[in-house]
């Protein structure tokens, strides 16, 4: 065998080898499954963020998933010198920093739960709620904890109501007859 057809077989064998490799890749590509990772998201709100000292401020938590969650924990945190934290139902307990959810083990899944917790306004400031850790949502199919997205929600107290000016009526004047 000459060294020319030596190297000119060896070019033809590169091709070959890389589209066997291609071919491979594609083929263990599409018979793998992908897993996605579950994810419920966490949401904190309230129908008006600007309150009066002395008001009743009730707070809306409401946790949702495109799949079934067979239960919730989360602790919050807030100020407690403008808010006071009263009540939220059964299964959510308070003091005066913070205050948890604990409803696991739902009989059944669902894809939304919703919470509500009850404030007294304490004393003029701002306030943020928030979710901290360690906090959990659970897919009903498994009871595997879900990848959790959250926001947070400021509340501002002022002493006194939002006051706007006063509009004053002007008086119209009248016609007079003339003589």
């Amino acid at each position: 065998m000459s060294i020319a057809g030596y190297f000119q077989r060896k070019k033809r064998i590169w091709p070959a080898l890389a589209g066997l490799f291609l071919l491979m890749a594609v083929c263990a590509a599409g018979t793998g499954r992908s897993a996605s990772a579950a994810g419920a998201s966490v949401s904190i709100s309230t129908k008006n963020n600007r309150v009066v000292s002395g008001d009743t401020v009730y707070v809306v938590i409401t946790v949702k998933s495109s799949e079934a969650i067979s239960g919730f924990e989360g602790y919050f945190s807030y100020d407690n010198r403008v808010l006071q934290y009263e009540t939220g139902g059964s299964v959510i307990s308070g003091n005066d920093d913070e205050f948890s959810v604990s409803d696991v083990n739902r009989s059944t899944g669902v894809t939304s739960i919703k919470y509500s917790v009850k404030f007294r306004a304490r004393k003029a400031g701002s306030t943020t709620i928030a979710l901290k850790k360690p906090y959990s949502v659970y897919r009903a199919e498994d009871s595997a904890k879900m990848s959790v997205s959250y926001n947070s929600l400021n509340i501002v107290v002022t002493r006194e109501p939002d006051a706007s000016p006063a509009v004053k009526a002007t008086p119209q004047p009248t016609a007079v007859p003339s003589s």
